[in-house]
């Protein structure tokens, strides 16, 4: 069966889209992160970001004839796939960071084992390269949720407020852009929303558990439009503007 290459496209957009704001937004805590290890850990993550990201912006721009460039600074906003969560403000509360990017990277780390599965051999390859690291952050990450659950009832406390001020967010990861459902007839993007929703369940509920919290995510309802469809907060237009002051002063400025 022939793929889709629209939409696996707008797929793969959506998962380098996820990758490269969250990564802009984590380096905003270079400098400021709880102790000086972590400090370097998490600027260190947040560049694994931006580098995954461009990854699979390469892929769409081999195939479109642009250039990774092209597609972060001139595709207009509502081309943007990532999902809202990516861009809620953290108020630099570590807590309601460290979840954000945990919840993420345990739905990046399924993404990517899917694409590492998937019938083009080219994003295959790119995908399995990064699984690897995937791993390594999601571990990290849920580390610093059984560390803060563990140290005392205000950790706690402030973990249980970042994840209530995420929560509403949480289902919209899920969201499936237009005609998504379609890439696992060709195996361009083998398996169901729902299992990976259930492996998501899965993993992210031990480190919660532990820190005495708790989420479960579902499929959204089919009425709510969200950042995979193109709808988004006005918080993404703010950060792409800041993102963009350099291209805009030196036009074909490379990021």
């Amino acid at each position: 069966m022939a793929v889709n290459c629209e939409i696996l496209e707008s797929l793969v957009c959506s998962i380098a889209d996820d990758r490269l704001m969250l990564g802009h937004v984590a380096s905003e805590w270079t400098g400021l992160a709880p102790i000086l290890e972590e400090d370097i850990a998490y600027s260190s993550m947040a560049q694994d970001l931006v580098s995954h990201a461009l990854v699979l912006y390469q892929w769409v721009a081999d195939r479109r004839g642009c250039t990774p460039d092209d597609l972060v600074f001139e595709r207009p906003l509502e081309e943007w796939r990532c999902c809202d969560l990516v861009t809620v403000a953290d108020e630099f509360d570590w807590a309601t960071c460290i979840l954000r990017h945990f919840l993420l990277a345990h739905l990046d780390r399924l993404r990517f084992e899917r694409l590492s599965s998937s019938s083009e051999d080219d994003l295959a390859a790119r995908a399995g390269r990064l699984l690897a690291e995937m791993g390594m952050h999601a571990e990290h990450l849920d580390e610093w949720i059984r560390r803060l659950g563990a140290s005392g009832d205000g950790a706690r406390s402030r973990l249980s407020t970042g994840l209530a001020r995420l929560a509403g967010e949480v289902d919209m990861l899920f969201e499936a852009i237009d005609g998504e459902e379609t890439l696992a007839d060709d195996g361009s993007y083998p398996g169901s929303l729902e299992a990976m929703i259930e492996a998501w369940n899965a993993a992210t509920a031990g480190p919660l558990q532990e820190a005495g919290l708790s989420i479960v995510a579902a499929v959204p309802a089919d009425e709510r439009r969200g950042g995979r469809r193109g709808a988004h907060g006005a918080l993404l237009a703010a950060h792409l503007t800041e993102m963009g002051e350099a291209r805009r002063e030196a036009p074909g400025a490379a990021w």
